[in-house]
This record gives C-alpha cells, sequence and structure tokens, in this order.
C-alpha cells in the first residue's frame, strides 16, 4: 500500500509515542508502589485519574484553539512540541519521591497528550487520501497496536531484569526518535495547497519502491 508522506511519517511518529510509552504500562503500578513514599493502589489510582480527567479537559479547547489557525503548521509545532514534552515525563519519573510530585508530573504527561492529539489526528484525517482514509486508519492502527502489545511484553522484560531506570531512558529515546520523524513532514506541509486536501500526485506521494 502507498502512503503519502505525511501519513506515513505521522504514523511512525505516533508508533514510536505510543509504544514508548507502552514500555512503561506494566511497570507503572509497581513503580509508584516501590518508588514513591507512601505508594499505594490508592496512589496508582489518583495518578491515573488525573492523567485522564487533565486530558479529557483541556483537549477540547486545545482543539477549538487549532481549528481557527488556517493551515498546517500551528498542527505541526503542537504535534512536536507535546511530543518533545511527553519525551521529557519519563525521565521526571526518575527525580520524583513524593506523591505530590508525581501528580504533577501526571499534570505534564496529561498535558502533553492533550496538545498532541488534536493537532496530530487534525493533520492525519487532512491528509488521508480520499476514498482510501479508512484502509489509512486501519493501517495506523495495525501498526501501533502490534507495536504497543510489542514494547508492553518487552517493558515488562526489561524491568523485571534491568530496572524501572533503563525502562524510562528507554521510553524517552523511543519518544524523542517519534519528534525527530516528524522533521520529515514540515517540507511538504510548508507548501501552500487547498485546505483539507491533498496534493497526492505533487508533493506528497511515495512511491512504493521509496517505503522502507
Amino acid at each position: 500500500m502507498v502512503l503519502n508522506r505525511i501519513i506515513k511519517y505521522l504514523t511512525i511518529s505516533d508508533l514510536a509515542l505510543l509504544s514508548g510509552f507502552s514500555f512503561i504500562s506494566p511497570i507503572f503500578p509497581l513503580f509508584i508502589v516501590d518508588k514513591i513514599q507512601g505508594g499505594n493502589m490508592e496512589v496508582v489510582g489518583f495518578a491515573i485519574g488525573i492523567n485522564v480527567l487533565v486530558r479529557a479537559v483541556l483537549q477540547l479547547p486545545i482543539a477549538k484553539y487549532l481549528d481557527k489557525k488556517r493551515g498546517d503548521l500551528d498542527e505541526y509545532y503542537f504535534t512536536i512540541i507535546s511530543t518533545v514534552m511527553l519525551a521529557v515525563t519519563p525521565l521526571l519519573y526518575l527525580v520524583i519521591s513524593t506523591p505530590a510530585e508525581l501528580y504533577v508530573v501526571q499534570i505534564i504527561y496529561a498535558v502533553g497528550f492533550a496538545m498532541n492529539y488534536p493537532a496530530w489526528m487534525s493533520l492525519f484525517t487532512r491528509h488521508a487520501e480520499r476514498e482510501r482514509e479508512g484502509s489509512q486508519w486501519a493501517v495506523w492502527s495495525a501498526v501501533t497496536g502490534i507495536g504497543a502489545a510489542v514494547a508492553a511484553a518487552v517493558g515488562g522484560v526489561i524491568g523485571e531484569r534491568y530496572g524501572f531506570s533503563t525502562v524510562l531512558w528507554l521510553v524517552f529515546i523511543v519518544t524523542i526518535f517519534g519528534a525527530i520523524s516528524l522533521f520529515k513532514i514540515y517540507e511538504p506541509l510548508k507548501a501552500p495547497h487547498e485546505h483539507h486536501k491533498i496534493k497526492q500526485k505533487e508533493a506528497f506521494e511515495i512511491k512504493e519502491g521509496e517505503m522502507k
């Protein structure tokens, strides 16, 4: 299947982001109980709840702000900045020790995702090839789903053998790679084109032989 350049690198970036944080998922409750003073299942619940709540509250106003801006570069900058913000989050886990500090990091994490997904989804939806939107979303879902599943299993193994710190550094590296991959779409996004359309035969198409 031929993917245009923007869809290809948006998928790669999201694969890195979701896989990176899937490394943490099997060990996160254990990390809190083991590394946070007074850490228990109650703290785990509050940490996850704060994250989900802040993301839910912020996503709509961020999306409305982005919708008011014409062009793609505002979504692009939001996607890059938020991905870098999310990459820093696992490093903050390395230096915290109290529930209050954990909750602050969870808010930062939530703000990052609240910025990332309206922007990322806007770019993906806008630049998916017409009449093939379903298949391109399916490719994204399959690729990121498989990546997240593998990362969760690998994260558990690495955490057990090498400790929490190794997993957290791995998340940072993988997520930063996701941010760097977005540099590949700056030029086509900057190119003038009709809003909500993509010139498949001009700037954005990747031939089958170029996909690696």
